[in-house]
């Protein structure tokens, strides 16, 4: 849904080409809070327009570069970006549960495993938090859009929230118990 959303908010404001839309993704920084790749912007890109919510209007080609096709919102398009967006709002998830899953099934391993795994996760996290800090004082940040500064805001709390979760998990891990030894597993 938030690629979705990306491209027809990008388009609902002007006529673009996909290369426009990549280099605002980088920009914006949305692998690091959004639920999409750079990579999926142009898979995306062709079912709106298989969709008929975009529309390609034309081309531009910069000497020996192949050419960009142009985008442009259709009033289907510009529908679905306002559904989207309002849906958006209201029922955008809040977190992500991958790790639970994986907790949920962690008394599979020995202790000293599910140690060295979450020590490992929380390592893991702190070039994102220490990245995420050093945005946040960037003077620059605010400078992109408003809401820019509010969203990585936001990201360093819910990453500085997970590290600080992350080792309370982990002052217990090692004691919780491990399968249940009279239970028989099937395949």
């Amino acid at each position: 849904m938030s690629v979705r959303l990306f491209i027809l908010g990008l388009a609902h404001e002007a006529d673009i080409h996909g290369y426009e839309i990549k280099e605002t993704a980088k920009r914006w920084g949305v692998e690091r809070w959004a639920k999409f790749g750079l990579g999926s912007i142009y898979h995306a890109l062709g079912k709106l327009q298989e969709e008929n919510l975009l529309e390609e209007v034309g081309h531009t080609q910069d000497s020996n570069r192949p050419p960009r096709f142009v985008y442009r919102i259709t009033e289907p398009g510009r529908a679905a970006f306002f559904a989207l967006l309002r849906e958006t709002c209201t029922q955008a998830e809040t977190e992500s549960r991958e790790i639970d899953m994986a907790l949920a099934f962690l008394h599979f391993l020995p202790p000293a495993e599910r140690v060295e795994l979450l020590t490992r996760r929380l390592e893991n996290l702190q070039p994102r938090l220490d990245s995420l800090k050093a945005s946040v004082t960037d003077p620059q940040l605010g400078a992109l859009a408003p809401w820019v500064k509010i969203c990585v805001e936001h990201s360093l709390g819910r990453v500085a929230y997970e590290s600080a979760w992350m080792q309370e998990v982990l002052k217990t891990v090692a004691n919780w118990p491990g399968p249940n030894p009279t239970k028989v597993e099937t395949p």
